[in-house]
Formats: structure tokens, C-alpha cells, sequence
């Protein structure tokens, strides 16, 4: 944590054994579908042993549309988030909003887009099984 970080600007695809990831107390405003799907990937990892733990709490992030696809997610991954229902973000810079509670309807097409990309990142990993035969398309 306290790396000023806006972003995760560093390659984790080749930290394999990684097992907590301490982004509390950074700059985040909101996470970038692409980091999420990086983190997704590294979870899925085939020689994983235990899971991945992230921790994102303590970040300044701004409760607008550009956080529904960190909330779809949050309650979507397997990556296990630490402390995930503290996590806040804020109207104002004064109001801290849980984000798991926010209402998010005005933003209904960011989250079917954030979905449907998670979606399909997960089948195309583990791949889709045929519905008659149950084998692999």
C-alpha cells in the first residue's frame, strides 16, 4: 500500500506465487477493466496452490459509472477481496458511499459490458462446454 498508484502499472502475470496484493491506500478513482481482467488471470492460473487475496480499501474512488465494472467484479471474481464490503468511494470528496450499496441503474449498459467481457474472459480461459456432449467447443 502508499504507492501513489492510479493504476496497476506493473506486470503480475509473471508473479505466480503471489498471494496478496496490497493496494489499499493509493490513488485509485476507479479500476481499469483491463487490471481486473489481468488480476482474473492470475487467479486462474493452473499451478496456483491457494488463492489470490487484493486489497484495494482506502482509495479515493469516485462513485460515477467508471466503478461499475470494479463493483460486477467484485461479486463475480474469484480472487478473493479483502475487506470488501468497507470498500467506499465518494460524490464529493466528503461523503464516503459503500460501494457493494451503490445504485447503480444509470449505469445498466457499463454493467452488462463489464458482464459480458468478464464472461467471456472466464470461458474463453476454462472453456465452453457443449450443452449435448459436455465436451469442450
Amino acid at each position: 500500500g502508499d504507492n501513489l498508484l492510479k493504476d496497476i502499472n506493473f506486470e503480475v502475470n509473471c508473479l505466480k506465487n503471489l498471494r496478496f496484493l496490497d493496494l489499499e491506500r493509493n490513488k485509485f478513482d476507479f479500476v481499469k477493466t483491463h487490471d481486473l481482467l489481468l488480476l482474473n488471470e492470475l487467479e486462474a492460473s493452473p499451478d496456483r496452490t491457494t488463492n489470490l487475496i487484493v486489497d484495494f480499501n482506502l482509495n479515493p474512488f469516485t462513485c460515477d459509472c467508471k466503478i461499475s465494472s470494479f463493483r460486477t467484479w467484485i461479486h463475480s471474481t474469484n480472487v478473493t477481496v479483502r475487506n470488501k464490503e468497507t470498500l467506499m468511494c465518494f460524490h464529493n470528496k466528503v461523503n464516503p458511499l459503500p460501494i457493494l450499496e451503490l445504485d447503480m441503474t444509470e449505469c445498466s449498459a457499463a454493467i452488462a459490458a463489464a458482464t459480458i467481457m468478464f464472461t467471456t474472459a472466464t470461458d474463453n480461459h476454462y472453456g465452453s462446454l457443449h450443452p449435448d456432449t459436455g465436451s469442450q467447443l
